[in-house]
């Protein structure tokens, strides 16, 4: 795993986050392997064998979600996945939406 990766999937979601700039926002989806920049959020699509592992997946994010109390946008079907963070009460991108999507990476590293 990427130091920085690493480093944001250690931290934790600031209760009144800033909005980040474009650069920055642009550094850190860097170190966020296949997510992508769209509409002031960031996405990933997660494919999966079946739906157990889909609903493994998806409920792990939710834990995270709920203890760092920051939400993803989540759609799922048999076999895939769509993640999406964004920080509503800021009106875009905070560093919490890419602390919590290296949280969901870092459950696909093993």
């Amino acid at each position: 795993m990427d130091n920085t990766l690493t480093g944001l999937a250690s931290e934790s979601c600031q209760t009144s986050p800033i909005r980040i700039t474009d650069p920055e926002s642009g550094k850190l989806l860097e170190t966020l392997s296949g997510w992508v920049l769209l509409n002031h959020a960031i996405s990933k699509d997660f494919t999966f064998r079946n739906f157990s592992q889909v609903m493994g997946f998806v409920n792990s994010v939710a834990w995270i979600a709920q203890r760092q109390n920051h939400h993803p946008d989540v759609t799922f079907s048999y076999n895939t996945v769509k993640i999406r963070f964004s920080t509503h009460s800021s009106g875009g991108l905070t560093r919490n939406d890419f602390i919590c999507a290296a949280k969901v990476e870092s459950l696909l590293q093993i």
